[in-house]
This record gives C-alpha cells, sequence and structure tokens, in this order.
C-alpha cells in the first residue's frame, strides 16, 4: 500500500458507528465554483441580472455575507478548497502561468496532498470534475490521478468557444474532446455532461467539482443571452445561472434535490475594470477585488444548501472559507479526516444545524507575495507590500526585476525580507462589524491589536519556504 493509500486509510478506517453512514444515506456533494465572479453579480446580492437558480441556493439553503475565499487569485484558491489546507503548506502560493511553463517547470499542487476526492472515493463515492482545473497539468497532477473517475474540462486557461479546435482543447479523462462544432459553449456543454452524470449515479452517493470558467475573461457569452446595448458579462451571468439550472433540474428529475449538499461560491473576488464596474458589476461595499486582500479580493458569493438538513432561515451570518468544504463535505459523507496532516478549515455542519456556536471569533490568514491579512473576529488588519522597496531589496541581492526569468510568475513569494524596515507600508486595521467597506484605519489607536495580529501572521512564515517544484522533487 503506498504512503497516499496509507494516508487515507489511517483516517478514514476508523469509522465509529455512527460515522458508518450507509450509502443510502449519505449525501451528494457538489461543489460550483465560478471565476472571479462579482459581489454583486447575482440578483440576491443586488446584482443587475435575474440569477433564479442561484438565488435559490441563497434561500432555499443558506448564504454568507461573510464567505472568504482562501486566496485572492485563482490557482491558489482552488488549491486550498481541494485540500483544505493553507497553500503556505504545501508551496502553491502563485499562478501557474501558461500550460506550457506550468509543464516544463513541473509546477503543481504537491502529489503528497490528498485532495478531496481521494477522501471521498474511500466511503464509496463516484467522483467527477468539470471545467477549469489549474492545479497542474503534467499527468501526474492531472484530476483523473487526483481522486476523479470522469473528468471533462482544462488544464489550466480555457476557451468559452472552439472548444476542439482552439489553441487549449477541452479535455476528456486526459483526451482532447473532437468534433465539437466551434459554436458550442462550454458552460452548456459541461452542465450537458454533468447532467448525465447526476443522472447515471442517482443510485450512488456522488461528488461533482464544477468549475465553471465564467466569469473570467475574455468576456464571451451565447449572443441570446446578452440583452441588446449591453456588455457581455451580462451574457455571463445569465448563462452561469442557467448552467446551474441544468444541475439542480438533474438533481429535481432523478430525485436526488433534497439529499445533495452543495456549495456555490466564486474562486476569488471579481475583477474591477473600468468596463465592468459601467456594467453595473462591481464588489460594492466591499473595498478592492482580485489578487488583493482588501474585503473585496477575498470575501465572495457563497451559497450552501442541503434541504434535507438545514436551510431556508435565512443568511449565516459568520465568517466561513473555502477551506471548510473539505472537512464539511467529509462528515457529510460519514468519513474521518487523515490523521497524518493539519487541517485549516473546519466542519461547518453543526455551527449551520444550529448545534454550536463561535464562528464570529475565529481566525482567518491569508498571504501573497504583495501582502497579508488577518482576520480576528471583527478585526482584519491588511499588510501591503511597499513594491518600491521590495524592487531595491532585490536589485541588491542580484535580481533585476528587468531581467526575469521565463518562470518568474511561478518562482515562490519571497518573505525573507517581510520584517525589515520598509517592506511594508503601515499595517491598516479595520472592524468589520462597523465598516465593512475598510475606510476607517484604525491603527493607529489600537497598536496592541496591529502588535497581536502581525505576531499572528508569523504562523504563515513557518509553513513552507520552498517552491513547489522543489517540494516534488
Amino acid at each position: 500500500m503506498n504512503t497516499l493509500k496509507k494516508s487515507i486509510a489511517a483516517g478514514f478506517f476508523a469509522l465509529t458507528a455512527t460515522a458508518m453512514t450507509s450509502q443510502a444515506q449519505q449525501p451528494n456533494i457538489i461543489v460550483i465554483l465560478t471565476d472571479d465572479m462579482c459581489y454583486n453579480a447575482i440578483s440576491y446580492t443586488g446584482g443587475p441580472v435575474a440569477t433564479p437558480n442561484l438565488d435559490s441556493l441563497c434561500t432555499e439553503g443558506t448564504f454568507s455575507p461573510q464567505g472568504y475565499s482562501t486566496h485572492a487569485v485563482c490557482a491558489p484558491a482552488r488549491a486550498g478548497l481541494m485540500t483544505g489546507r493553507f497553500q503556505a503548506r504545501f508551496g502553491y502560493e502563485t499562478l501557474t502561468d501558461t500550460n506550457e511553463i506550468a509543464n516544463k517547470y513541473d509546477y503543481g499542487v504537491d502529489t503528497n496532498e490528498i485532495m478531496l476526492p481521494q477522501v471521498l472515493k474511500e466511503v464509496g463515492y463516484k467522483t467527477s470534475f468539470f471545467g477549469k482545473w489549474h492545479l497542474g497539468g503534467n499527468d501526474k497532477y492531472a484530476p483523473f490521478n487526483r481522486g476523479f473517475d470522469y473528468t471533462l474540462g482544462f488544464e489550466g486557461r480555457c476557451s468559452y468557444f472552439r472548444l476542439s479546435s482552439g489553441k487549449y482543447p477541452l479535455l476528456k479523462n486526459g483526451k482532447p474532446v473532437k468534433g465539437l462544432a466551434d459554436d458550442v459553449y462550454l458552460g452548456d456543454y459541461l452542465a450537458e455532461n454533468a447532467s448525465k452524470f447526476i443522472h447515471e449515479n442517482k443510485d450512488t452517493p456522488f461528488f461533482m467539482y464544477f468549475a465553471d470558467y465564467a466569469m473570467h475573461g475574455p468576456f464571451q457569452a451565447p449572443k441570446a443571452d446578452i440583452p441588446k446595448g449591453k456588455h457581455s458579462y451580462h451574457g455571463l451571468v445569465k448563462a452561469f445561472d442557467r448552467t446551474v439550472g441544468t444541475l439542480l433540474t438533474a438533481l429535481d428529475e432523478s430525485g436526488q434535490r433534497d439529499n445533495t449538499l452543495i456549495f456555490f461560491m466564486s474562486d476569488n473576488g471579481g475583477i474591477t475594470k473600468e468596463e465592468i464596474i459601467e456594467a453595473g458589476f462591481n464588489n460594492g461595499p466591499l473595498r478592492g477585488g482580485k489578487a488583493r486582500y482588501t474585503e473585496g479580493g477575498i470575501r465572495v458569493p457563497y451559497a450552501i444548501s442541503w434541504p434535507a438538513q438545514f436551510g431556508g432561515k435565512g443568511d449565516f451570518d459568520y465568517p466561513i472559507s473555502s477551506l471548510d468544504i473539505f472537512p464539511t463535505s467529509v462528515a457529510a459523507a460519514g468519513g474521518k479526516l487523515p490523521n497524518d496532516r493539519e487541517y485549516d478549515g473546519i466542519n461547518l455542519l453543526p455551527y449551520l444545524k444550529g448545534e454550536k456556536t463561535g464562528l464570529e471569533k475565529r481566525t482567518l490568514m491569508w498571504r501573497a507575495i504583495d501582502g497579508h491579512a488577518i482576520r480576528k473576529g471583527d478585526h482584519k488588519l491588511v499588510w501591503v507590500r511597499d513594491k518600491a522597496t521590495t524592487r531595491k531589496l532585490d536589485l541588491k541581492e542580484g535580481i533585476n526585476p528587468k531581467k526575469r526569468p521565463e518562470n518568474y510568475k511561478i518562482l515562490p513569494p519571497r518573505y525573507q525580507h517581510r520584517k525589515q524596515d520598509g517592506y511594508y507600508f503601515p499595517a491598516e486595521l479595520y472592524n468589520l462589524s462597523k465598516d465593512v467597506g475598510e475606510t476607517n484605519n484604525i491603527a493607529e489607536q489600537n497598536p496592541e491589536i496591529v502588535k497581536e495580529l502581525i505576531k499572528e501572521l508569523d504562523r504563515f512564515d513557518n509553513l513552507s519556504s520552498q517552491p513547489q517544484y522543489q517540494l516534488n522533487k
């Protein structure tokens, strides 16, 4: 038995009698992930496009106004979701660059990391992946080698149309999908095949990771979905809602909706391009957007639905994270977390069912090359890198930003200078219960809180110091 199987077995075959849920009782589990969605994109949060299917997940389940992604950009955010662990633990903290660069430098989520489908397979689940992977392209990182029985999607970069003939071909179980007409729309094609998977597995518990490419640029949608005179982002939102509707219809038709646990969220905060804002989409009332550690970059639309167990009672207004999806899903499936590693997410089920309290006091942390952030209770500290100063530090060490190596985008963040004077702009502190827009910096009035939160951030610096492609050697 290999190391990975031993790790899973150690955690999962120690099930108690109460955890030995029969397959008839185990819920299906679906994770619906959208890409770069603005906070107000859905009608439930005030968006300009009607999204009845997404709204139903919020009303029949629950919506978290304090739902967070574990990172402000795509690839690391997905890595945290799929592992339930901070990306710093396994050195996957940057974007993947082009497929070619990622593959050349063997960049992907460490194969020693256990992903959610691997765990769920051990307790009887059929597993499937649809959409955007972005967790490594070489075969050892591919979804068909990370616990998925069926895969249909892209290695990283995607196309909305020309799925068979474009630069980035759609892959089914690792092989290019051939013969699709150029006008076939990605979201509809993924949903059609996901619907088939739902029907085919109506008598078996299944896990589905449905990671649509919408709302990422280029902003392309079927013409019929774009209102006359409106930006194509309107069409992307409408098409994505239809995609979700296809999945929900399949669950209803096969009698599985009530016993299906569904998570819906964006991988990170919405982009803040002027053309999108002018079209009526933004992250308001949050500050900033994608790639920033102000609330607009990490607080995202986040809903959880499981009609048989909870929901329909209003918003769940407590801080929750995409890291929580892993342990919550494992608990719902009647499993146990592998006991040879530390998990950073928590099981949300007792909180969602009203059996446990205290989430309002939890601590969440983020880090990236441009800064750190930490939230503890209502207080949020944002510590942003001074790029001019850090460029000077780089030059002193012989690193010339004008002569970057071809793989510079996947090199690990350089945290060793973090405590030097001038590395960061002064820390900002906000009380989110009073100032969700982060407009009133209270750091000067609360130096002890700032000191305490920075000390907690030090934990991040002790998790991993090597880039991913070195950890895998």
